[in-house]
């Protein structure tokens, strides 16, 4: 296997990952009071949002030329560390919010 193709299998991997991830989060989320619930959710959606767009990229590098596929692994890269960033900071919050009850 190329290292595209590796690359593809590996960013794949880690989407799948994330999204586990969102969907216990917003399992999470749905405990919390009315207004914390809210928040969760609009960060969720934005995470969706986020992945989304890095499932996308990630069909246009699989199906991408040698040539332009290093131009494609670093926008999706950078859309997968916004949306790891994102998530450790919406479960962070949502870990304070239950202190916070």
């Amino acid at each position: 296997m190329d290292s595209k193709n590796l690359m593809v299998e590996k960013i794949k991997a880690q989407l799948d990952a994330l999204d586990v991830e969102i969907d216990n989060l917003e399992s999470e989320g749905a405990a919390c009071d009315t207004e914390k619930r809210s928040s969760y959710k609009n960060n969720v959606e934005e995470l969706r949002v986020l992945l989304a767009d890095a499932r996308e990229k990630l069909n246009e590098l699989s199906h991408s030329n040698d040539e332009t596929w290093e131009s494609f692994k670093n926008d999706l890269g950078d859309i997968c560390m916004y949306a790891k960033s994102t998530l450790t900071e919406t479960k962070k919050a949502f870990q304070e919010g239950l202190k916070g009850k």
